[in-house]
């Protein structure tokens, strides 16, 4: 039974597998992330590896980490510099509204709303642009668009996005697997979103064998 447990295919070596692989996507996202202009292609890179390498058990986590960011780094980082910029002036604006009384508390409300989709905006462009290949504006519609049809995984999306933060804010030590997880959970409400929207392969072509349609 012990020889089980152990073997190369046994649960325990699985499940080591499974950790380290997320603590490599958590370790190589946080790096990536330090310059704060490359976040966005970070998270995209951050996002292939956990689809493809943990959850599709396809490839290794940072040969496809890095492949996916050099890939991407231009369209990544130039978005990252636009949701930069509009988080920025709309949290500046938050503040301010929060401390002049005389606004209507409503306006505060509408720009708290403003900043929760544009970061939803941005948790879907990215895992997007990882899968497809497209200009600017026609991949910013596409986020765009699933936002406002899914209504119920934008929730989610940003439930686990607040989850992770508060995970890592009460067991700081979870910075190293925390946001791997984050990602590996993120495939689950974001796969069945880029599968919908995917053109649909023949079977039996070599479309249809790509690791996302298995």
């Amino acid at each position: 039974m012990l020889k089980d447990l152990f073997s190369l295919n046994g649960p325990y070596v699985r499940a080591m597998n499974f950790l380290w692989n997320l603590l490599l996507i958590s370790v190589l996202w946080l790096l990536c992330c330090i310059p704060v202009i490359t976040i966005g292609a970070s998270t995209l890179a951050a996002y292939y590896a956990a689809a493809k390498c943990v959850r599709h058990q396809t490839g290794k986590v940072i040969p496809e980490f890095f492949s996916a960011f050099r890939s991407n780094f231009r369209q990544a980082t130039l978005f990252t510099l636009i949701y930069e910029g509009v988080l920025c002036f709309l949290i500046i604006d938050c503040v301010y509204i929060y401390y002049d009384t005389a606004i209507p508390l409503a306006v505060l409300y509408l720009f708290y709303f403003l900043v929760l989709v544009t970061m939803a905006d941005a948790m879907y462009l990215f895992p997007c642009m990882s899968r497809f290949t497209m200009k600017h504006f026609p991949l910013f519609r596409m986020a765009t668009v699933i936002l406002s049809r899914r209504i119920l995984t934008t929730i989610l999306l940003l439930f686990l996005a607040a989850g992770v933060l508060a995970a890592v804010y009460l067991m700081p030590w979870g910075i190293f697997l925390f946001p791997g997880l984050g990602f590996l959970l993120l495939t689950y409400l974001m796969e069945p979103v880029l599968l919908a929207v995917s053109p649909k392969p023949e079977p039996g072509s070599p479309e249809s064998e790509k690791w996302y349609y298995q």
